[in-house]
């Protein structure tokens, strides 16, 4: 009964982990071209093979902000993360809608980050970090029209997913 007890703890503990596994930031849009007040957005990326709900999760930019629930503040879909797929979290989801047509969703966050350097995170309910990334201008896409964006393992500076 005790091994029992243990191996379905561990098998718990197993998915629960990899259910939140694949959510990463992949793209982020710090410096929009011209005044960024309004236009800063990140991307998550869900490379695991389950969808995973991020309600109660938080945007981290040196203090932490709730994601607003659809249609709160223009946000569009749901806060689930596709498998395979993305979402991304917008300082004013109606700007970033008005820009860019994507079937993903978007939700409305504060977001506020630094144009010369700055380090973002997502924290999950429990306030555990899911990922975490610095960046600076000198890496690129400070007011170019350009994101960073995360591509074999590295951050580099091209024309955003979004506007294509």
């Amino acid at each position: 009964m005790k091994k029992s007890v243990i191996i379905l703890v561990l098998l718990l503990l197993t998915f629960a982990s990899q259910a939140k596994a694949g959510v990463y930031i992949s793209e982020i849009m710090y410096d929009y071209e011209g005044t960024d007040t309004d236009y800063e957005w990140v991307e998550l990326a869900n490379d695991g093979g389950s969808d995973v709900n991020i309600s109660g999760w938080k945007f981290n930019d040196g203090s932490n902000h709730n994601l607003n629930t659809p249609p709160t503040n223009g946000s569009t879909g749901s806060l689930v993360v596709p498998a395979n797929g993305f979402l991304i979290l917008a300082s004013n989801a109606s700007s970033f809608n008005s820009l860019y047509n994507l079937s993903e969703s978007v939700i409305d966050t504060v977001m506020s980050m630094n144009n010369t350097t700055e380090t973002i995170s997502i924290l999950d309910s429990n306030s555990s970090t899911i990922d975490s990334v610095s960046f600076s201008s000198a890496d690129g896409a400070n007011g170019d029209g350009k994101t960073l964006q995360l591509v074999s393992g590295s951050w580099v500076s091209e024309i955003g997913r979004a506007h294509v």
